[in-house]
Parts: C-alpha cells; structure tokens; sequence
C-alpha cells in the first residue's frame, strides 16, 4: 500500500475545521501570523532608524504606517498606523506602558456606539523611557518581544471583534472606561479592585485566549509544557487571583491603608479626625463608590454629547430621558458598598472562572510532543534515556478499564432473556428512527428540480 495521499479539497476541509476550531476557543484564523509579521516589519523599521538617529524623538508621537493584504479570518483591511506615545523622566525604567486599539465611531438613534472599521488599523503603544536615547529604547522593544508580539495580537483582535461586531452598549463602554482610565489615589487595594473589573470586562475577556495563544506560539510551548507555561502566564495568575478576591479579604488589606485612607479623605475635605479605623474603611468605600459613579456618568455625558448644542444647552428629548436613566441606576448601584461589592464578588469569580476555562482549551490548538526521531547511535541513545517505569503489574488504569469491561461483561451474564429482548428492541427502535431522520433530511436536501 503506497502512501496516503490527500486531496486538495481534504486539505481545504482540515484547515476549515481548524479555523472553527480557533475561532471556537476565540482565536481567529491568522491572527498570530498576522501578529508576527507586524512585529517583524516594526522591529525591522525601528532597527534602520536607530542606524539614522540617536534620538526617539523622530518616532513620538508620529505614525508609522505599514500597507499589506492582510486578513484576520474573514476581517480584511491594508493598512496597519503605529503610533509611539513617550513619557520620558529618570525615575522611570525604559519599557512599556500599554497599547490602545483606536477607530472612529458615531451615536446611534437608539445611543450605542457604532465603530467603523474601513481598511486600516490603527494601534497607539504607550512607551516610558529614562531619556530620549534611541539605543536603549530598542534594546527593550526587542527585550520584550513576547509581550509586545502578544500586545499586538491584543489589540488586532479588539479590531477583528469590532468588525464582527460594530455596535456596543454605551453603559457598557462607560463602565469600561471607568476601570481602565481611572484610579483611587494610591489606594493599592481598591485600584486593583478597578484594574480586575477591566480585566474581566466583557470587551477584554474577547481578546485574552488571542493573546495568551500569541506567547504560546512564540514560545514554541508544546503539549507537555502547557501546563507549567499555563502557572507562569500573566493572563492566567491575573485570573487566579480575581478568582479567590473576596469583599472581606478587601477590608482587611485596607486595614493596612488606614494612614493613607485619612490622609485622602481629609485632602478632599473630609473631618476624620474622631473617626475609627472601621469607620475609616467605611467612609472610604463610599466615596470611593461615589466616584466610581461620577466618572461613569461623566464618561456617559461624553459619549453622548455629539454636537456644540449639547454642550452649551444641555441634552433634549429622548437623549435627556436616556441620561437621567443612566444617572438614576448608576447612583442606585453605588448606595450600599455592602451590596455592590458582594455583587461584584460573585462577578469576578464567575468571569474569572469562564476565562480560566477558555484559556485551558487552548491545549487543543497547542502543537504535540511526539516528533519524528532519527537514532544514529542506538547503544548511545538507550543509555541516556530516562529511565522507565517497570512493574510486575498492569498500571492502575489498565486494571480500572479491564474493571469496566468485566463488571460489564457480568451484568450481561446476570440479565433475563426479557431484559435482553427489552435491551435488543430499544437499540432496533433506535436504529429505525435515526434511518427516517436520515430520508427525512435528504428530502430536504434535495433540489427543487429533483422533488418534481
């Protein structure tokens, strides 16, 4: 028998079923090639500046734009726009920030947000540097590769999920914009409060398996190392520890705030001087739940107001109608700090939980430990291989499956012969129905032409 050959078609058909495959543990087909050829062409563009000019002050704040063909699955679009935003100061190391996916958009009739996409992407990457040498700028940029590759694939799948989907909720993007732009002081605790609230957040959790996938594949991770790259990833013990926030836990590492909670609040005007610390850490969660509901009803304001009127008068008809709605749920939300962070307790484990669940199904898509081997040496090769595992017995497995088909095989033995025809009758009736669903189906299928 000669080798298997396989058809065009069949070859078509696999990477079909592959790509449901990605798309089903939310990474879309292409989206790392993609990744990996933007990093390449950007990390090539930086490296012949660097040849030119000794300083980043030639790429701050200015495009660098990249044309292609390129698509993500279906999400065709030819241009890709980098732009680098530089904070620079000696007290900060040389590395980055964060990256934001940018398009424009407008307000709908009924106020969500409708984003255009056209045939670029545009990605802002955010750069803290010690001062404006080029030099060691690119020494990072090429130091990080993993999570800026991984960055990159972040945000083109924000893209890819605004062209699937182009319209969001306007209270959902304002509660977004509140955990991802806001921050209590240097209240560690409730910032990271805030900051998991935005790494749950359902527009974040669409991206996270595409980028965690990202450094999977550059690491060249294969089945037997997922696990352990599984414990050590960013994304994965960022979800570990949402899992296991709790509202009590919170309270108690406030405890150890209380010097900066009353120095906070009498900064914005507060008397706490008679105050204990219990009812420091009271009077901090609600104000700290006021604000939370002042910077999403300002951002909301933000969203809405679309023209001069609104700024200058005040919005109108159903608008004003909207916004008043918004205000009045948002400020119901943030009465009880009891209730709303009990609330937010059971969020963050369910969300924490599902994503968890998500990225461990990534397994499927890592690449298999079996290679093929060529043995030059046998003496040499049987010598260094590990040693075996070798027992008198068959493994605990081997017995459990034999356990299986002999309480199997018993049962059978032990039936009646009217339990055997009963048994018998059941898988015919089976079999009869699934062969009238198959002619039900092909009566379906058939073309109008062949009904005749």
């Amino acid at each position: 028998m000669g080798p298997l050959k396989i058809t065009e078609k069949e070859k078509k058909d696999i990477h079909k079923q592959y790509s449901i495959l990605n798309e089903a543990l939310g990474v879309p087909s292409n989206i790392i090639e993609i990744g990996k050829e933007l990093y390449h062409n950007l990390d090539e563009r930086l490296t012949n500046l660097n040849n030119n000019h000794d300083s980043i002050k030639v790429i701050d704040d200015r495009e660098m734009v990249f044309h292609g063909n390129y698509n993500i699955s279906d999400f065709k679009f030819n241009r890709v726009l980098f732009t680098f935003k530089f904070i620079i100061g000696e007290k900060y190391p040389t590395e980055l920030v964060g990256m934001a996916y940018s398009s424009p958009h407008r307000l709908s009739k009924e106020f969500e947000i409708e984003t255009k996409t056209d045939d670029s992407v545009n990605i802002v990457i955010k750069y803290v540097a010690t001062n404006l040498d080029f030099e060691p700028f690119l020494s990072s940029f090429k130091k990080l590769k993993p999570i800026i590759l991984s960055s990159i694939v972040h945000e083109l799948k924000h893209s890819y999920d605004y062209y699937k989907k182009p319209s969001s909720g306007s209270k959902t993007t304002s509660k977004y914009l509140t955990y991802s732009n806001n921050r209590f002081g240097k209240i560690k605790p409730l910032n990271e409060f805030m900051f998991n609230l935005y790494f749950t957040h359902s527009i974040e959790n669409l991206v996270r398996p595409s980028e965690v996938m990202s450094r999977i594949d550059n690491g060249e991770i294969t089945k037997k190392d997922f696990l352990n790259f599984l414990k050590n990833d960013r994304v994965y013990t960022r979800l570990i520890d949402i899992r296991n926030f709790s509202y009590g836990k919170l309270k108690n590492e406030l405890l150890t705030y209380v010097d900066d909670l009353r120095k906070l609040l009498k900064e914005i005007g507060d008397d706490v001087q008679n105050l204990t610390d219990d009812e420091i850490i009271t009077k901090t969660l609600n104000v700290f739940l006021i604000n939370i509901s002042n910077w999403t009803i300002k951002n909301m304001k933000q969203i809405l107001t679309t023209n001069i009127m609104d700024d200058l008068i005040g919005f109108e008809g159903n608008k004003e109608l909207f916004f008043s709605k918004f205000i009045n749920r948002i400020q119901h939300e943030s009465n009880n700090p009891d209730i709303f962070f009990a609330k937010q307790e059971k969020f963050l484990k369910f969300a924490s939980d599902n994503m968890i669940k998500k990225i461990s199904k990534l397994y499927d898509m890592v690449k298999d430990d079996i290679n093929e081997t060529t043995i030059n040496n046998p003496e040499l090769w049987n010598e260094l291989l590990p040693k075996s595992d070798i027992s008198l017995n068959h493994t605990d497995e081997i017995k459990e499956i034999n356990n299986k088909k002999q309480d199997k095989i018993m049962g059978i033995l032990k039936m009646t012969d009217e339990e055997r025809k009963a048994i018998h009758k059941s898988h015919v009736d089976a079999e009869k129905r699934n062969r009238e669903r198959v002619d039900e189906l092909k009566k379906g299928l058939q073309k109008p032409e062949d009904k005749k």
